[in-house]
């Protein structure tokens, strides 16, 4: 028995000896065998290339892939402060309007959303807006409804907003109001959920300051809320620059800019998918300006996405899906302009990070 235990307990403690004596030679071995060992010096090295070739990237992209658009080297991640944002708008200057009305554009497709049309039309008044409705379909007993008799109205049954826009909606037409303002029937602008009502005279006061040339409110999430992040409200930002300004349900443009987005919207297109995509970069284009599009975030709305149009129309889906992938085919390079201010350069930036978050880590790990 006493022979047993001492042979377990010897050869137990051999067993542990030789454990500690031979585990990283087995590792290694094993490492080895399915040909995965790199040395660490030889990964440090690959990531220094890693690093180093990011910079590279950008210095080009500052240094020489600038255009009449301006400095494409801050993307919209990193807006510029508040104060400067008159300055870097200085074009604007060769479109000067005396303070002027504005043209309020509401495209109406439910019935029950006359009440807060009404309510709308006599909150703003028409002191300082002139009233304009597209109808998707002819509405019933037109005499009882009071906000339309003074007000100029365009039934075209069966139609997308985008068909209006581009019919209807003239630069000639246009240059006569300061701004142009577009609100679909599902925006929302009573009591938010920050108990506040939607200011209009204030909102047009921040977008004047800014000498934005497209904007439109920061959408809360609630219901439908924006399909772009970048539409969403920000808590605590009051207005910021933006890379897309979403089609509805509520957008805004300087009456000295509309031509551009007329003549970027196409006859034969009227759902607007695929349009909001790329007009910030095209107005800032085709107007060289340093920043186009701003969100509004101190004023947001809700979008209750009532779908009055889009439901109505069969296929809609199938339609607006073509037309978005037909305007990624007419304006390609559109497109690839704007992924390369907004996307890639944002992407460089999270690359630059993690490329040196690792080193930094692998600096720590093994001295």
């Amino acid at each position: 028995y006493q022979r047993r235990v001492r042979g377990f307990r010897f050869g137990f403690e051999g067993v542990e000896r030789r454990g500690e004596r031979t585990y990283l030679e087995r590792a290694r071995e094993k490492i080895k065998k399915f040909k995965v060992f790199v040395p660490m010096s030889t990964l440090l090295r690959l990531l220094l290339f890693l690093y180093f070739l990011s910079i590279l990237q950008v210095l080009y992209y500052i240094f020489f892939q600038k255009s009449a658009t301006g400095d494409f080297s801050q993307p919209s991640s990193t807006p510029p402060p508040l104060s400067s944002f008159a300055s870097s708008n200085a074009s604007l200057s060769r479109c000067s309007h005396k303070r002027k009305k504005s043209l309020v554009v509401f495209v109406v497709g439910a019935e029950e959303s006359y009440d807060k049309l009404e309510q709308i039309v006599k909150q703003w008044g028409s002191k300082s807006f002139h009233f304009l409705f597209f109808f998707y379909s002819l509405p019933q007993n037109m005499t009882s409804i009071p906000f339309l008799i003074k007000s100029s109205m365009v039934v075209a049954p069966s139609q997308m907003k985008f068909f209006y826009f581009k019919r209807y909606l003239s630069p000639t037409l246009i240059k006569d109001f300061e701004y142009l303002i577009v609100v679909d029937s599902d925006a929302e602008m009573g009591l938010t959920s920050s108990s506040s009502h939607f200011d209009i005279m204030s909102y047009l006061s921040l977008i004047r300051g800014a000498r934005a040339a497209l904007s439109q409110p920061a959408i809360i999430p609630v219901g439908r809320a924006s399909d772009h992040v970048e539409s969403r409200a920000i808590r605590g930002s009051i207005i910021r620059w933006s890379s897309m300004v979403e089609g509805g349900p509520f957008f805004s443009v300087d009456s000295c800019y509309w031509t551009h987005l007329h003549n970027l919207i196409q006859w034969d297109l009227v759902t607007g998918y695929g349009v909001d995509r790329f007009w910030c970069i095209y107005m800032e284009k085709a107007a060289e300006l340093s920043y186009a599009c701003a969100i509004v975030d101190a004023y947001p709305i809700i979008h209750a996405d009532t779908r009055s149009a889009s439901g109505k129309i069969p296929n809609f889906n199938t339609k607006a899906f073509h037309e978005d992938d037909v305007y990624r085919e007419r304006f390609e390079d559109l497109l690839e302009l704007h992924d390369e201010r907004y996307i890639y350069a944002s992407a460089r930036k999270r690359l630059n990070q993690l490329v040196w978050r690792s080193y930094s880590k692998l600096s720590r790990w093994f001295g």
